[in-house]
């Protein structure tokens, strides 16, 4: 298997079917190069 990038985001609100909810799923790539571990 190859990894090809590693992408982080933080958690925001935003508004989804008139609830205000938490998520992450905004994310963006990490530069430079980060260590990935079987735990990670």
């Amino acid at each position: 298997m190859k990894l090809l990038s590693v992408n982080v985001g933080l958690p925001r609100e935003i508004d989804w079917q008139g609830k205000s909810v938490r998520t992450s799923i905004f994310k963006a790539p990490v530069s430079p190069r980060v260590r990935v571990t079987r735990l990670n």
